[in-house]
């Protein structure tokens, strides 16, 4: 596509100054997009009303992943609404429904380590969610 984007959001953290650059993204049932921010550990979720105009955003839950070391790099979300996201290398971690209603630090628990991992760079589910189209 040659033309500019239709919207764009920058992403204010709480409290003031930038989220980051580069999230990875992804879509919940009810439109909600989240995106995961690699260097302050932070998934953060934007509403659809939140979408709607380019320009900043400070997305009302903003949820810090603890231990900072586990280095936020992809994020899917499961057919429950739980938010899985790869992070150091050989693990993959989930998020509950409960634990991203609001903001603050979660602890994030090892659910998967497979033998050879390594750092893996995409998360998806398979069938994909049908969100309707604006």
């Amino acid at each position: 596509v040659a033309g500019p984007a239709d919207v764009a959001v920058r992403g204010l953290r709480t409290g003031g100054g930038r989220l980051g650059a580069g999230p990875s993204l992804a879509f919940d049932v009810a439109g909600n997009l989240w995106a995961a921010y690699f260097a302050p550990n932070i998934i953060a979720r934007y509403t659809p009303a939140d979408l709607g105009a380019s320009g900043d955003v400070t997305p009302a839950v903003q949820i810090t992943v603890v231990p900072i070391g586990i280095l936020l790099e992809d994020i899917a979300i499961d057919d429950e609404g739980g938010i899985w996201f790869t992070g150091i290398a050989g693990e993959i971690h989930r998020l509950s429904p409960a634990q991203i209603t609001v903001s603050g630090s979660v602890m994030a628990s090892t659910l998967l380590s497979p033998a050879g991992l390594r750092y893996a760079a995409s998360l998806a589910f398979y069938p994909p969610y049908k969100l309707p189209r604006p």
